[in-house]
């Protein structure tokens, strides 16, 4: 879990702006970076990038699995059992791959937020439409 913490740091850290690409400041965006740390806590980076059904998703998840984590820790001390252990360990797994999985969303929504609305220069709408067809043809 801190290896998938300290990958998505660098990898938002480390990524920088190219200087030749040009952003209409009309458009709205939004900042990876903050995506990322507000997604510490599960769901934030989501209702950040405007996704609230990913928000509840998420932090419904976590919430669910720190629960089961939970009975299962208190089931363990009582019994002492390999799999009462196991299930325990499960159920940190599965906070940590929905944690992991909710900072990569948000990250990558929030590089992306803007992706429909930019257009190719020189294009024209009806070279979109016709990306599935031969251009020579006709068909």
């Amino acid at each position: 879990m801190l290896l998938c913490f300290v990958l998505a740091l660098c990898a938002a850290l480390g990524q920088e702006m190219d200087s030749t690409v040009t952003v209409n400041d009309t458009i709205p965006s939004r900042n990876p970076k903050t995506a990322l740390y507000l997604s510490l806590i599960p769901g934030g980076g989501q209702l950040y990038n405007g996704q609230y059904l990913k928000a509840l998703i998420f932090s419904g998840a976590f919430v669910y699995y720190t629960q089961r984590y939970q009975k299962a820790a208190k089931a363990y001390e009582e019994s002492g059992l390999s799999s009462d252990h196991r299930t325990r360990n499960d159920q940190a797994w599965m906070m940590g791959l929905t944690w992991a999985l909710g900072l990569i969303d948000a990250y990558v929504d929030a590089q992306l937020y803007n992706f429909d609305r930019y257009t190719v220069e020189g294009a024209t709408a009806v070279d979109s439409l016709e990306t599935g067809k031969d251009r020579n043809s006709g068909r």
